[in-house]
């Protein structure tokens, strides 16, 4: 288990490095090599229920490269954890290498499921991100615009900024913060938090990679 602290520490350590000197960079690849064995289990639960699109050897490849992407895109200074951070990241690399192999297939059950997430997080949004405050609808608009809630038609975060007149990284920052809340109201309710992302990108997946 790695502390918030020395997760901080690490990032730094390979982020002082550029992309191209890395390799051979010792103390980078030592950093990054800790991340990896600190989220690994997180990488092969994302990968377990996506065996039979892809292998788990490639999901898990995928997984560690969502991570080193995760590690590129961090900016401390925009308030989020990196903890909150990768795991986006992972998922999104490991759904993105599915998609790109074409094995996409969603039995009858799944469907079933997807519909019956998808109508949960939309009361899950009602009862904890809209209120009088103005930030929260914020938040609670971006999701919705995000999957896809509002006109069934998902929005990348560059047109979800265009619409809101925010930046991309604004948007994304919202966008974590509202999923760090939701998952706290499920927690709070005994409910498990199916991941919005692996429900909108499986049944629309050209929609929201970006």
């Amino acid at each position: 288990m790695i502390l918030p602290q020395e997760q901080c520490r690490l990032l730094e350590i390979i982020q002082s490095v550029s992309k191209k000197d890395r390799p051979n960079h010792l103390p980078a690849q030592q950093a990054f090599g800790t991340l990896i064995a600190h989220y690994q289990e997180i990488i092969f639960n994302f990968a377990q229920p996506l065996q039979g699109q892809l292998s788990l050897v490639d999901l898990i490849q995928a997984g560690k490269s969502g991570l080193l992407i995760a590690i590129n895109k961090f900016d401390p200074s925009l308030g989020t954890q990196f903890s909150d951070h990768a795991p986006y990241w992972i998922r999104r690399r490991m759904l993105q290498a599915v998609i790109q192999s074409g094995t996409i297939t969603l039995p009858v059950h799944m469907t079933d499921r997807m519909k019956q997430s998808r109508q949960t997080l939309k009361m899950a949004i009602a009862n904890s991100l809209s209120s009088p405050d103005k930030i929260k609808n914020r938040r609670a608009i971006i999701i919705r615009l995000r999957l896809g809630l509002v006109d069934n038609y998902p929005r990348s975060l560059e047109e979800v900024g265009q619409i809101l007149g925010f930046t991309k990284e604004k948007v994304y920052q919202q966008q974590v913060e509202a999923l760090r809340i939701l998952r706290q109201w499920f927690r709070q309710k005994g409910m498990v938090f199916d991941d919005p992302w692996e429900i909108t990108l499986l049944s629309r997946p050209a929609k929201i990679l970006g």
